[in-house]
């Protein structure tokens, strides 16, 4: 064969491996490889559900919405029995003492008296002591350890002029209570309303007044890491006042009605 014929069966042999390559007929294990991650990225960006997302290291984040979030906002649990009540002191007035009297509990501490404002927590000797002496609700509390303390007051302090003191008066006894009882639970309970017949004598016991001085009990209550409680919510009817059959005077609780306050208690217990 002559050479010049030689030189034209090799070009045409090299352009020949060169169309082969380029129809990739050679090469093909590469390209699958290739178009194999291709699909499995895409896949993987799909997969993820349109209310979730996927952060700069491609975790994925949970909605805000989960159930461990919705688990933890819940702070009240089932009903307690009443051994729940075991280690409570109860604070108030003549509503706190009537609920002690109305129901019979007498596991609970109870520093209540009628006419009782919070302004006299600490002035008026009148509660026996382990020593046999007479003293002050605070000298009472000074003495052992409670688990938990109850409050209500307001309805004899609802006439006070400046509801403003009232509350810094509150905000004290709570702080006053968390001194002496170090690691206390402290439920600070709204204000019963009062029926629509009282409520219509229109002169200081006002279901408005009781109202507003709930919702800066409330705030307070808040404010210095003590659960609201509302028992008020058990009590009354459809319209905001307190039952008709659920008080003589307007005011002060039937048994019946101490009952189901104390059972809106056992239904309202942090853990």
């Amino acid at each position: 064969m002559k050479r010049a014929e030689l030189g034209i069966m090799v070009v045409l042999l090299c352009i020949f491996i060169v169309l082969i390559i380029k129809s990739g007929w050679l090469g093909t294990d590469t390209y699958q490889e290739e178009s194999s991650q291709g699909l499995t990225t895409e896949s993987s960006e799909e997969s993820v559900p349109e209310n979730e997302s996927q952060d700069s290291a491609g975790a994925v984040s949970m909605p805000e919405n989960s159930d461990s979030a919705s688990t933890e906002s819940s702070a009240i649990e089932e009903k307690a029995d009443l051994t729940y009540l075991d280690d409570a002191v109860f604070i108030g007035d003549s509503r706190t003492q009537g609920l002690q009297l109305g129901t019979g509990l007498t596991a609970p501490r109870f520093l209540a008296e009628r006419g009782m404002s919070i302004d006299k927590m600490g002035e008026d000797a009148l509660y026996e002591l382990a020593t046999g002496q007479m003293g002050t609700a605070y000298d009472v509390l000074g003495e052992k350890t409670y688990g938990k303390a109850y409050l209500m007051f307001g309805i004899n302090e609802i006439g006070w002029p400046y509801p403003e003191i009232f509350i810094e008066d509150y905000r004290k006894l709570v702080r006053k209570i968390k001194e002496l009882q170090p690691g206390i639970l402290i439920y600070v309970q709204g204000i019963i309303p009062v029926s629509a017949e009282k409520d219509a004598e229109g002169d200081v016991f006002t279901n408005a007044r009781i109202e507003e001085r709930n919702q800066m009990i409330k705030t307070m209550a808040e404010e210095e890491g003590c659960t609201y409680l509302s028992p008020g919510d058990a009590l009354i009817g459809e319209d905001r006042a307190l039952r008709p059959d659920a008080s003589t005077d307007g005011i002060h609780l039937t048994a019946e009605y101490c009952e189901l306050w104390l059972d809106y208690l056992l239904q309202h217990t942090v853990k």
